[in-house]
């Protein structure tokens, strides 16, 4: 029988969040995309409205600190990221044990520069990143949907992405 796909797949879903990161803040897909046109930005002629930053040393949120998130975590180390975790089915003693400082669902969206969203879907989370939450982001911030897409209201994130607000992987 099985119970859980995510000791199987926890390692590999955990490479493409770091992947889907990288290639969101160092904007990689946009300048392809740039470059495919022939309008690529070199060195000194611009950026991408402010969503380019740097992994090394940013602040990090977790919403779910299941087993993912722990793989993950491992894959982020040498980063040094800040990192906050919202998850409230694990006491804080164990967040803290695993490196992540425990916060609310609001410190988690208003204070990182990316925010992982990684909780299990149950049906009381159905949307729970509505456009309230999502309106909580600092701007220029990166959400990066690791777990169901049923934890977010995707008009509500589209909205939020095509206004430049926040960027979403």
């Amino acid at each position: 029988r099985v119970l859980s796909c995510a000791p199987a797949f926890g390692r590999v879903v955990a490479e493409m969040g770091l992947a889907m990161t990288l290639a969101s803040c160092r904007g990689v897909v946009a300048a392809h995309e740039d470059f495919r046109k022939g309008s690529e930005l070199w060195l000194g002629q611009g950026e991408r409205s402010g969503f380019d930053f740097t992994l090394h040393g940013e602040s990090i949120g977790f919403i779910g600190f299941g087993s993912l998130a722990r793989n993950l975590m491992q894959l982020l180390q040498p980063f040094h990221c800040r990192v906050k975790a919202y998850d409230p089915w694990l006491p804080d003693s164990f967040l803290l044990e695993m490196g992540a400082e425990p916060a609310t669902l609001e410190e988690v969206l208003s204070e990182s520069r990316i925010v992982y969203v990684m909780a299990v879907p149950t049906a009381e989370n159905k949307g729970l990143i509505d456009r309230e939450k999502l309106a909580m982001m600092r701007k220029k911030a990166l959400l990066v949907l690791i777990s169901r897409a049923h934890l977010v209201d995707f008009d509500a994130l589209t909205e939020a992405v095509l206004q430049g607000d926040i960027q979403a992987a």
